[in-house]
């Protein structure tokens, strides 16, 4: 299963994971790629459509995002950012 900038943009993040982990067979393989928070956005960031559009407004703070991905079974190393983008 791969998602590639698709979860940032669900309301409820941690419910689209723990579904993804599902459905996936025993030995499968979930790769993502998308935008956490390093540190906040500010909140006209936040509100703005044109952020959402971009992956911006949707990020949560990216131990969070390890939480979602720790509670709904991931049983490996769960990475850090790799690139970092200033808003």
């Amino acid at each position: 299963m791969i998602s590639n900038c698709v979860i940032n943009l669900a309301e409820d993040k941690a419910a689209v994971i723990k579904e993804a982990f599902r459905v996936l067979r025993p030995g499968g393989l979930f790769a993502v790629a998308d935008m956490v928070e390093l540190e906040p956005l500010e909140p006209a960031v936040k509100q703005s459509l044109d952020a959402w559009a971009g992956c911006l407004s949707g990020t949560i703070p990216i131990d969070e995002y390890r939480g979602a991905l720790l509670a709904a079974g991931s049983r490996t190393r769960v990475p850090g950012a790799r690139h970092r983008v200033d808003a």
